[in-house]
């Protein structure tokens, strides 16, 4: 066939067809392709039933124009040749739902049949053989398009260029961005992106890849998402997540985006007012982030426990006044529910209320609501503590179990935390303790606990018995503790003095009201048994002789 001329309006544009060709069978092409001023729309709507996840109200514009060829001689051995050149003009996508726009302008592209060639690294290279090697095209007959501007938010825009063939599609995208600009760009092309609000400054260089169709058991079946990797340096970000009382600030990171999985390295970032480093990281693929377990390793300078809690802790509602009579119950699920986490966390200084444990450790494994802390170690009150503790967030009210050793507790440090000397001496022991509530004070009136101790060279600062010339010394106390219904019942103790040991029991409430008798040893079996009876408070407490009235007990002031 010779001279062959075919044109065919699309919208206001034309497309025209020219050249000669064989008939089957016999291979010599030489055509050419003009297409002028045809609408992108035509386009769009071919590329939405080719590409998943485009949003419904995608709505396009621009014109593409181009020139292209095919030749193919028959006594050669080389296959049909396509060649060719042309730019969309005015481009712009827009969705409503996404409140994205991308508006490049023109986008230049070429028509090739042949693979792009790798070049070795050299000095002077250009920018499209770098993107080259990071995203070479296929060897068949592809679309090669940009470099073009993307902005996002930057005095300078971001630019990428990339392909498209039957196979799939690759992208290479560098530059600056905001990242809130990003994301709408991500929803806006169909890209999976993270469902949070983020605002702050990422350089990127990306590559984005797919194929048109996936593929399972052999059979092409629905699409296939876009992998997207590279890296990402990001500046002064904040994330609010869903389900927490602050955002997490991050002055700095790098995200890097593998093939299996996200790494965030070189962190620096402030929640819940503590500032952290470290990294973190998740495969990807797993659909929601409770499917997938992320891993950290994390370092905080100093924490408040309590700061901690009021982050993660239910939201303040937020009700008005004809709201009184209704559930308060918040619909938001926790931070901590969907949550599939494991790791470890490393605090310089951990602080407690008015306690203050240094170099605390421990790792750290969350399960929906549920959290595991294994070796906790930490120097607390000039000593160490070692232990296990369970957390879980799943009830109504959390419930904590725990168990621990501890060894060189100065406890006239625990007096110092509490602004009295009452008490002095080094201790050691192990304790056991279950507890529920949402603050403090439910915490502790929920509390069942036993402890085990030894306390060792200390004093009863307020205490003095009859014939003792100071306050009662404390050579060695050894004994069983056991906490419950909001008091502390001491069984068994045996106290030892200087002068006298004594065996010891009795309650002392959470308020610290004290109700304890001390008898000596030597007496308990006779008659008449000497003993003392300690009431009062752990401030200001009363000595009585018992049971002989003329005995003098003095308290010293």
């Amino acid at each position: 066939m010779h001279e062959i001329f075919c044109s065919a309006p699309v919208g206001d544009g034309m497309i025209t067809l020219r050249g000669d060709a064989g008939l089957p069978g016999v291979r010599r092409v030489d055509l050419s392709l003009n297409v002028e001023s045809v609408p992108v729309s035509a386009v769009g709507q071919l590329a939405r039933r080719a590409k998943k996840n485009l949003p419904a109200d995608l709505v396009s514009s621009g014109r593409v124009q181009g020139n292209f060829t095919v030749k193919e001689d028959g006594a050669s051995p080389r296959r049909a040749e396509f060649q060719g050149r042309g730019e969309i003009a005015d481009l712009r996508l827009q969705s409503a739902t996404t409140k994205g726009e991308f508006a490049p302008g023109n986008v230049p592209f070429v028509l090739s049949s042949d693979r792009i060639s790798a070049h070795t690294l050299s000095k002077g290279r250009s920018a499209r053989q770098l993107d080259a090697e990071v995203l070479p095209a296929p060897d068949e007959l592809h679309l090669e398009y940009g470099p073009f501007p993307v902005v996002l938010g930057r005095p300078v825009p971001a630019q990428a260029r990339g392909w498209v063939a039957r196979s799939g599609y690759g992208m290479v995208v560098r530059g600056d961005g905001e990242v809130s600009h990003i994301l709408r760009l991500a929803y806006l092309l169909g890209l999976p992106a993270v469902k949070a609000t983020v605002e702050g400054v990422s350089e990127m260089e990306l590559q984005i890849a797919g194929s048109w169709t996936g593929n399972a058991s052999g059979n092409a079946s629905g699409f296939s998402l876009p992998e997207v990797t590279g890296t990402v340096q990001l500046h002064n970000v904040q994330v609010m997540l869903r389900g927490v009382n602050g955002p997490i600030e991050i002055s700095s990171a790098e995200l890097q985006l593998a093939h299996h999985e996200a790494r965030v390295e070189k962190l620096s970032a402030l929640a819940a007012d503590a500032h952290w480093t470290g990294s973190v990281a998740l495969p990807r693929g797993c659909g929601t982030p409770g499917a997938c377990l992320i891993r950290f390793n994390l370092n905080t300078e100093e924490m408040d426990l309590s700061e901690v809690s009021e982050w993660l802790g239910p939201q303040p509602s937020q009700r008005r006044w004809y709201q009184v009579l209704t559930s308060a119950a918040s619909t938001t699920p926790s931070f901590l529910d969907n949550l599939h986490a494991s790791g470890k966390v490393n605090a310089g200084r951990l602080l407690i209320h008015n306690l203050v444990a240094d170099r605390v450790s421990a790792s750290l494994d969350l399960e929906r609501g549920k959290l595991k802390i294994s070796e906790l170690r930490g120097d607390l009150l000039g000593g160490k503590h070692r232990g296990d503790w369970q957390a879980d967030f799943t009830a109504g009210s959390p419930i904590y179990t725990g168990t621990g050793t501890l060894t060189g507790i100065s406890l006239q440090q625990m007096a110092d935390a509490m602004h009295d000397p009452w008490i002095s001496g080094t201790a050691g022991g192990t304790y056991r303790l279950t507890a529920s509530g949402a603050d403090s004070a439910a915490f502790w009136l929920s509390a069942d606990g036993a402890l085990q101790f030894d306390l060792r060279d200390g004093g009863l600062s307020h205490i003095s018995l009859a014939g003792d010339e100071g306050p009662l010394r404390i050579a060695r106390w050894q004994g069983r503790a056991r906490l419950r219904n909001g008091k502390i019942e001491i069984e068994k103790g045996k106290l030892v003095s200087p002068a006298e040991a004594y065996d010891v029991g009795g309650t002392a409430s959470l308020g610290q009201v004290l109700d304890f008798m001390l008898a000596r040893s030597t007496d308990m079996k006779s008659a008449g048994a000497l003993a003392y009876s300690i009431t009062g408070t752990v401030a200001e407490p009363r000595v009585a002789l018992t049971p002989t009235p003329e005995t003098q007990a003095r308290l010293k002031p």
